[in-house]
C-alpha cells in the first residue's frame, strides 16, 4: 500500500500538520492528520470517496474527490508525482480545514 506523506500548514491557526494519504478501500482514500507540534500521537482519520468525472485529473469537492478514472489508486499515483504533490495542501484545506464541522474537531 502506497502512502503519500506531507506536511501541511493550516492557514487558520498557522500550525503544521503531518498528513498521510493512502487508499483505504476500493475507491476511497484516507487522510490521516497529526498535529506536528503535539507529540502525544493523536491521529485523526477522514475517509473520502473518489468519484469519476470526465475531463479532470483531479477535482476536489467539499466531500469527495473526482478524477478522470474514478479510482483511488490512480489518485494516489498522481499525488506521488511532483505535480501531484503541489495539490496536497489545497486538497487538505478544502476537504478538512475549510469545512467547519471537521475543522472544529477537538484536538485538531
Amino acid at each position: 500500500m502506497k502512502h503519500i506523506l506531507a506536511t501541511v500548514d493550516n492557514a487558520n491557526n498557522h500550525m503544521p500538520y503531518d498528513v498521510d494519504i493512502f487508499q483505504s478501500a476500493y475507491d476511497y482514500i484516507t487522510v490521516d492528520i497529526t498535529n506536528g507540534l503535539w507529540h502525544e500521537g493523536r491521529h485523526f482519520q477522514y475517509d473520502f470517496p473518489v468519484k469519476k468525472r470526465t475531463g479532470f485529473i483531479i477535482k476536489v469537492n467539499t466531500a469527495s474527490i473526482s478524477t478522470d478514472t474514478g479510482k483511488a489508486e490512480d489518485l494516489i499515483n498522481f499525488l506521488d508525482t511532483d505535480i501531484g504533490k503541489s495539490f496536497i495542501r489545497g486538497m487538505v484545506h478544502k476537504l478538512i480545514f475549510d469545512r467547519p464541522k471537521k475543522s472544529k474537531t477537538q484536538g485538531l
